[in-house]
């Protein structure tokens, strides 16, 4: 199990930056989906993409400012960064922590982590509502636990995947869930535990990222 001092650091390395914004006092959750989203980031490096940070008005982040709570994509105060992703000859793409999606119902969910296309994001930031399910490419939620997983964790998932593209939903956890994944493996959702810094877990998840980024510049 890391320690809370271990993710900053590797957020710090990654980032190659001391200000981490309020995630430096962040709790483990909210560090740990940021872990998971820094995942997706380099999948994306690992598939050929260039990536940048930048704020929410599009200037280019010198540091993180990282969401330590949830929100809605065109929120400024603090100007929040989201790392942009681009692949050449693809439409460009972004990935953000903490943001609400509109789910197939019209009704918003939050995505701890979402990989978003950038031509739906701007338009949302500028007309002050939420990206739509359609535009993920990836929705991850992230659940960090130091008490075994409740089973309930799986019905959740479950929901949100129907209002998502299940395809595009993966459920990731630090902790062991037999339950919890018997219960998502039956329906064959995507789903991986144990995934924490310098494991097999996490270099796994990272592929499975990198698969979804594959499939993105095939079609």
């Amino acid at each position: 199990m890391p320690t809370n001092p271990a993710l900053i650091q590797l957020l710090q390395s990654e980032f190659q930056t001391p200000n981490l914004g309020s995630l430096s006092s962040a709790a483990m959750n909210d560090r740990y989906e940021a872990f998971i989203w820094l995942l997706a980031i380099r999948a994306a490096r690992e598939e050929g993409a260039t990536v940048s940070l930048q704020t929410a008005g599009g200037q280019q982040a010198n540091a993180p400012v990282l969401r330590a709570s949830p929100g809605t994509i065109s929120s400024a105060n603090p100007s929040f960064t989201h790392a942009v992703i681009s692949f050449p000859g693809r439409p460009v793409l972004e990935a953000h922590l903490g943001i609400k999606l509109d789910g197939k119902s019209g009704v918003a969910h939050e995505a701890d982590v979402a990989v978003i296309e950038q031509t739906e994001a701007s338009f949302c930031r500028d007309n002050d509502v939420n990206p739509r399910y359609s535009s993920a490419l990836i929705v991850a939620e992230c659940k960090y636990y130091s008490t075994p997983l409740p089973l309930g964790l799986s019905r959740s998932f479950l929901g949100l995947c129907r209002e998502m593209r299940a395809a595009d939903c993966f459920f990731v956890a630090n902790r062991e869930a037999p339950n919890v994944s018997k219960v998502l493996a039956y329906g064959r959702f995507n789903q991986r535990t144990l995934v924490l810094p310098s494991t097999m877990s996490a270099a796994n998840m990272q592929h499975q990222f990198q698969t979804k980024y594959n499939d993105f510049k095939a079609l």
